[in-house]
């Protein structure tokens, strides 16, 4: 039977429909968690990819905690796009959460475009951003339109992002918020470590905080969000090519083969896979490389670059071996992407490298021809790149050291809140009252304690004498139940001090409250000193330091390695023992002491235990005054902090909505 010819139109007609079907099956991704938020919007903006953002007031349940300024571009251009013509200005701490439902990945996307009002010159602004107390942005400020992404793995029914300016003379500003669940196989656990002398596994890559820098479609044109399951951007990679020799262009119009537990549309789209860049093997003077690509990137971090590959170049399976490199370091060598996609062409698969980058400030990908290939076969293929940058060990995206917020109590809790809130201080005010009066009852009843005695001079088997060269005579003075020990050889010791560490330049805004929940993840906190001026023009104000006494030496030694230099609401910390701030003090009257008292000495190196005795009495004065290691005795913490206490959320005050 001979076979009937089907007429152009229905033709055409019959591939527009299996494009239709194409596109819809490609959107069919809907995730548990998509919050769309415009800030500082009064009604929806609807974008051209067809989503929506609502406006961050009046939704319910309500997201926005802090209620900063609403302001507005006064006569937008007609081409501006929705998401530029508003923002949320914040001149305080401030924070928007978010209900999750789905725990696991989420992307985070936060919409910067800068705009100026009469009040407000929004390039001006410098602030800090947090997301699940990972430091997402530090000090950031930007005078263009820009988008940041972040991929965070979120255990909580909430996300709380929080802003801060800066400094008090700055603000913090945002356009939109986007939280969206994630796709389960968008980001693995395991990459390819890649060192300059090995290649290993990297475990827990679904647990880091990542923050997208780079998406290219290598060889093909710009992929807009329209055409993206995700909603996502890939450039051209025209930019970054640096080295290419004997490269070209292929483009392909057949059906991608997506594979079960293989790449899927989430993971890059069609328009990625359709196109590539690829080499007949020649290599550039002086190098292993066909093809390469540099990118700026920061130094002290980890970086996840993820190489898209889809061979729609080769003839034949089993024709396309090749290496790659990461840096100058080999990271894949006679890679077989006909092994790796189960010996199917035209095959979408990725391949997730991590690498460090400690001095250089950018990050090379080089495609090689492989040993294993023909000469007349394609022997080097790329499709698409993404990279981003992984936590530092601080959780930080965005400087060495992580930033904490100090934000206020959010005014959209309901008065139910407010007046537990109103309970809870009146209670501790109370309580304030009672153990002030037993302070002041327990200094009078101390005042007298100061006392002196000579230690043993004998020991258990009798052999140690004043005359042996190994003796010292020694005296313990106590105070306040702090025990020195001094020796007649010079030194002395402060026992509680060893655990007892000193924080300083803390700002006024940081409650005591949130000292000790900064402190608390090192150890068992046994007593806290939290100094306020006691007299003068600052009388109630805090003098910007206190003293924190741990059970063990070790773990003071941790928390001054952990916080010290750390930057709590804009201001470094200043961490450090106890006994290193106020040794040098003690150890300089001694000397002091010893220096008048040396023409009574018959023995060089010996000093008047009276002089010492007066010199360690004034210093215990002084430091009483000060608030210092040896004063009066410390407050014992209650059980609502545990040692393991990992909560470094920090809540204060907010700006109310002008």
């Amino acid at each position: 039977m001979a076979s009937r010819r089907i007429p152009g139109d229905l033709a055409t007609g019959l591939l527009l429909l299996f494009s239709l079907i194409s596109t819809l099956s490609a959107a069919r991704f809907s995730p548990p968690d998509n919050h769309l938020i415009a800030c500082g919007a009064s009604s929806a903006a609807d974008l051209d990819d067809g989503r929506a953002f609502l406006p961050d007031s009046g939704l319910s349940p309500p997201v926005l905690r802090s209620h900063g300024r609403r302001i507005s571009l006064s006569n937008p251009s007609p081409d501006a796009a929705p998401l530029h013509r508003n923002a949320r200005v914040f001149a305080c701490p401030s924070s928007y959460e978010f209900e999750i439902k789905n725990t696991g990945i989420h992307r985070i996307r936060l919409h910067f475009y800068p705009f100026s009002t009469p009040e407000y010159d929004l390039s001006s602004a410098r602030f800090h951003v947090l997301a699940s107390d990972i430091t997402l942005l530090s000090y950031f400020g930007t005078s263009s339109p820009v988008m940041k992404e972040y991929f965070i793995n979120l255990n909580e029914g909430k996300l709380v992002i929080s802003f801060s300016p800066a400094d008090r003379s700055s603000f913090a500003f945002v356009n939109a918020i986007e939280v969206m669940s994630a796709p389960k196989d968008l980001i693995l656990d395991a990459g390819r470590l890649v060192k300059p002398d090995e290649i290993t596994e990297f475990h827990g890559l679904s647990k880091q905080a990542l923050e997208t820098l780079y998406r290219v479609n290598i060889g093909g044109p710009k992929v807009t969000p329209f055409n993206d399951t995700l909603w996502r951007t890939w450039v051209s990679d025209v930019e970054f090519l640096k080295l290419s020799s004997a490269s070209k262009v292929v483009t392909y119009s057949g059906r991608i083969k997506y594979r079960k537990y293989g790449a899927s549309r989430e993971v890059a789209p069609d328009n990625v896979y359709n196109t590539a860049r690829a080499t007949s093997g020649a290599t550039v003077p002086g190098s292993n490389y066909s093809m390469t690509w540099e990118f700026p990137v920061s130094s002290g971090y980890k970086y996840l670059v993820r190489m898209h590959f889809c061979d729609i170049a080769s003839l034949a399976l089993n024709q396309l071996y090749f290496n790659v490199y990461l840096n100058g370091y080999l990271a894949y060598q006679d890679f077989d992407l006909s092994d790796s996609t189960g010996q199917m062409l035209a095959s979408p698969y990725y391949v997730d490298f991590v690498v460090d980058v400690d001095v250089l400030e950018h990050l090379s990908i080089s495609i090689g021809p492989s040993n294993l290939s023909n000469p007349s076969w394609i022997r080097g293929l790329l499709n698409g790149l993404e990279i981003m940058k992984i936590n530092n060990t601080m959780g930080s995206l965005d400087g060495k050291s992580p930033v904490i917020l100090v934000s206020e109590d959010p005014v959209g809790r309901g008065f139910g809140a407010f007046l537990r809130s109103l309970t809870c201080g009146f209670g501790f005010m109370s309580l304030s009252v009672i153990a002030f009066m037993l302070f002041v009852r327990w200094r009078s009843e101390s005042r007298s304690l100061m006392t002196w005695s000579r230690l043993p001079v004998d020991v258990s088997n009798g052999k140690l004498s004043k005359d042996s060269p190994h003796f010292h005579s020694c005296m313990t003075i106590s105070h306040h139940g702090f025990n020195f020990t001094m020796q007649d050889g010079g030194g002395m010791t402060d026992e509680t001090c060893e655990s007892k560490i000193y924080v300083g330049n803390i700002d006024q805004r940081v409650p005591e409250s949130n000292v000790i929940k900064m402190f608390s993840p090192f150890g068992k906190i046994i007593s806290e000193d939290f100094l306020w001026h006691t007299r003068g023009p600052k009388r109630g104000e805090p003098r910007g330091y206190a003293f924190i006494q741990y059970s063990a030496k070790e773990e003071a030694l941790l928390a001054k390695s952990k916080m010290n230099g750390r930057f709590v609401s804009g201001r470094p910390l200043v961490v450090r023992l106890a006994s290193e701030k106020h040794l040098g003090d003690l150890e300089s009257k001694f000397s002091c002491a010893e220096t008048k008292d040396n023409d009574a000495r018959s023995t060089p190196g010996q000093m008047n235990r009276n002089a010492k005795i007066a010199a360690i009495r004034t210093k215990l004065k002084s430091l009483e005054e000060q608030g210092g290691c040896a004063t009066k005795k410390p407050r014992l913490l209650t059980n609502s902090l545990p040692p393991g206490n990992k909560d470094h959320s920090l809540t204060g005050y907010q700006e109310s909505d002008r």
